[in-house]
């Protein structure tokens, strides 16, 4: 929830969790989504795995990612 209320801390650490696979199935894109995320809001520790992995992830494809995670967000929200 705090990832998608815009916190940075929680998004970093969703992107960890994706990226790591740590409590869901890993999903390399969504983590760079949520890394990206972050980043935006000025999260110093997602700057950083940004510029150490590789970031050639497709927009449209980040774009997608985005959507798919907010229809999903939005069927399991209680």
């Amino acid at each position: 929830m705090a990832a998608e209320l815009g916190d940075s801390w929680g998004q970093y650490e969703l992107a960890e969790c994706y990226r790591y696979g740590k409590g869901t199935k890993q999903d390399r894109k969504l983590a760079m989504f949520w890394y990206y995320k972050s980043a935006q809001n000025g999260y110093s520790y997602a700057i950083e795995v940004l510029e150490e992995i590789d970031t050639k992830v497709d927009e449209d494809e980040l774009r997608q990612k985005n959507l798919e995670y907010k229809e999903w967000f939005n069927q399991n929200r209680q």
